[in-house]
């Protein structure tokens, strides 16, 4: 960490402390800047890991465990945690498919008598809660104005008996959450690369309006960071974890699944395959003996992705907004290769059934299907001929340019 400081620029050493608890003037030289923030991390341990989130503190605790200068080994995830970011916690990730991370000799003697305090401290307090139910908004909606979000974490607030406006935007400040998510009027949760493009790619659904979740809601989806879930308890979501568990996936990796599926339905459109989504299945498609095994695993994912709350639908899932609906539709032929665009093949040698299935490319034309050529695309729902344009526009059905593409 300490050599990690003294390559950040200014800017980054003042973002340090604000994130971390302790100010640091711009005034200062950047050497006065790397003393007065080492001298903090060395001198007020407690104070600024109660600044850190949930999931970095897990990490630590977990590498303390392990002992200094010993490595895990750790799957990529959506987001750097910060405090990878910040070089709390070194790093390695040479590897494309592992990273691995320690604690310095330095960091395990500061951090190694205060960290069990400080996980004990942030789930009494109430702060991780707080958190999880923060961190499940912004992952229902990926993004939102930040006044929308201060409604409903006060929503919440009031959940717990507890009115008092300044304590929850005191409890806020403190959260390091705010700091990394929040971008000029809006907020976004850590899972969303690019929230511009959410933000543009919306209009498209405007006549969308906002869906309403619990605190409990949040709450779902706002646990097991970094690999958020949501749905897990519906029929939809208790099928796809069980055949997760057919095909062989712990429950550590079945989380991580269930949350590409979820991450991975958001921005399906007609320049990017299906793979992503499906990949739980056909990375496994070896041990899968027959097709409509693997039929059933595919619909039973897509039926799960349909039920899931959408960025672009403003927290509404397909099924109820009637946008982006994963479909499967009819093909004349029982099984077609990937250049013939259907949903896979069989293929057989003397050692019996060896599954070569493939996913073509889904499509979408604002919230509307392109005209289908494959067995795979996006659908809307049926729409009477005057009955109000799904696209928003106002319009009967009969008379909206909708009906040319649905």
């Amino acid at each position: 960490m300490f050599d990690k400081l003294e390559i950040l620029t200014k800017d980054d050493l003042k973002e340090m402390g604000d994130i971390f608890g302790t100010e640091i003037s711009f005034r200062m030289k950047r050497k006065e800047m790397v003393e007065s923030l080492s001298h903090y991390f060395v001198n007020n341990c407690k104070r600024w890991l109660s600044y850190m989130l949930e999931s970095d503190l897990n990490l630590i605790k977990a590498l303390v465990d392990k002992g200094p200068r010993i490595s895990i080994f750790l799957e990529y995830s959506d987001y750097i945690s910060l405090a990878e970011y910040f070089g709390i916690v070194e790093s390695d990730e040479s590897d494309g498919n592992f990273k691995k991370v320690w604690l310095s000799q330095d960091v395990y003697e500061i951090v190694k008598d205060n960290i069990g305090d400080a996980l004990k401290e942030g789930e009494e307090s109430g702060r991780f809660e707080m958190e999880r139910v923060a961190l499940g908004y912004l992952n229902l909606y990926g993004v939102d104005t930040f006044s929308h979000f201060l409604d409903f974490m006060m929503s919440y607030s009031l959940s717990k008996n507890d009115a008092n406006y300044d304590l929850l935007l005191d409890a806020l400040k403190h959260s390091p959450l705010l700091k990394i998510s929040r971008f000029e009027k809006y907020i976004a949760s850590p899972c969303v690369s690019d929230p511009m493009s959410i933000l543009k790619r919306r209009r498209a659904f405007k006549g969308t309006r906002r869906n309403r979740f619990s605190p409990s809601d949040a709450m779902e989806a706002g646990r097991n960071a970094p690999y958020f879930t949501f749905g897990l308890n519906t029929a939809e979501g208790s099928l796809v974890w069980t055949i997760l568990g057919e095909l062989g996936y712990d429950e550590q990796e079945r989380y991580r699944e269930m949350h590409n599926i979820w991450t991975s339905s958001q921005l399906i459109n007609q320049d990017e395959t299906a793979n992503d989504l499906f990949i739980s299945v056909l990375r496994k498609q070896d041990s899968i003996n027959d097709f409509e095994r693997y039929s059933r695993y595919v619909n039973a994912i897509a039926d799960y992705a349909n039920k899931l709350p959408k960025w672009l639908l403003k927290g509404n899932s397909s099924y109820d907004a009637g946008y982006l609906e994963i479909v499967f539709q009819e093909s004349d032929s029982d099984a077609y290769d990937l250049e013939s665009g259907s949903i896979g093949d069989l293929k057989i040698d003397k050692d019996g059934f060896v599954p070569d299935w493939h996913l073509p490319k889904p499509t979408v034309s604002n919230g509307y299907p392109a005209l289908p050529d494959s067995s795979y695309g996006m659908a809307v729902r049926h729409v009477a001929p005057d009955d109000p344009c799904p696209c928003g526009s106002g319009l009967k059905y009969k008379n909206c340019h909708g009906r040319h593409l649905s």
